[in-house]
C-alpha cells in the first residue's frame, strides 16, 4: 500500500517541474545546502499534520458496535480504542 505513495523528495521534484525550474536537487543543494532539507522537512510536517488530523477525525467519529456472541450469551459491546486509530499509520512512513 505505502510503496506507491509519493515521497517529499518526489513531490519537490514534481513542483520544480511544474514551476519549470531547470535545476535538479543537487543543483539546489549547491546553491543553498539548507534549502532542500528545509523544503522536505516542511512537506513532511504538513503531511504529518494532515495524517494526524485525518486519524483524529476518524477516532472521534468511531462508533461502538455490537456483535453476536457465538456461545449463546447474546450480543456484546465492542469498544473502539481511540489510540489504536491514532497510531494506525506509522509516522516513519512519512518521508
Amino acid at each position: 500500500m505505502t510503496e506507491n505513495i509519493q515521497t517529499a523528495k518526489d513531490l519537490l521534484l514534481e513542483i520544480m517541474g511544474c514551476l519549470k525550474i531547470d535545476h535538479n536537487i543537487s543543483d539546489l543543494n549547491d546553491i543553498d545546502p539548507e534549502l532542500v532539507p528545509y523544503l522536505i522537512d516542511l512537506i513532511n510536517k504538513r503531511t504529518n499534520d494532515h495524517v494526524l488530523a485525518a486519524l483524529e477525525s476518524a477516532a472521534n467519529s468511531a462508533k461502538i458496535g455490537f456483535i453476536d456472541d457465538l456461545d449463546g450469551e447474546g450480543s456484546k459491546e465492542i469498544e473502539v480504542k481511540k489510540y489504536s486509530i491514532l497510531n494506525a499509520y506509522p509516522k516513519e512512513l512519512i518521508k
